[in-house]
């Protein structure tokens, strides 16, 4: 039995987001010089769409599909989202990426609760946004 294409998706965005995720890339994203920007937010897409496209055609749905609308969405909420967090921290700098916070132990709820609220927004934003796309995209595979 396989599972509908949503459930696919939404675990290649988590294998993009977390275990393909790191601190130089999430740098690179936030770059001031457009080119290495689009640059990191691409390298980082390619990531998600070459998850999506491999667990998608593992199980029959239309790996190729996939992978390019999943790389052109991301792209674009990721674009903004830097954009944003580049006029709100300044350019080259992260507030938290998801794995620090998993992973490092630190407490930016305590360095920072005010930064950390605006951070947790932002993040909540662009989450919902990626779902709502991959829902989209799902009814498309």
């Amino acid at each position: 039995m396989t599972l509908p294409p949503l459930i696919y998706l939404i675990i290649s965005h988590i294998i993009g987001d977390l275990v393909i995720s790191f601190h130089r890339l999430a740098v690179m994203k936030r770059d001031p010089w457009i080119i290495r920007q689009a640059g990191g937010i691409g390298i980082h897409c390619m990531f998600h769409a070459v998850a999506a496209g491999i667990l998608l055609s593992l199980v029959g749905y239309s790996g190729f599909k996939g992978a390019l609308l999943v790389f052109g969405t991301h792209f674009t909420i990721d674009f903004a989202r830097c954009k944003i967090e580049m006029r709100v921290w300044g350019a080259g700098k992260t507030y938290q990426t998801i794995g620090s916070l998993i992973f490092s132990g630190e407490n930016p709820i305590v360095r920072d609760p005010k930064g950390f609220l605006i951070w947790g927004c932002m993040l909540a934003t662009d989450q919902i946004a990626h779902l709502s796309c991959l829902i989209c995209i799902s009814k498309i595979v």
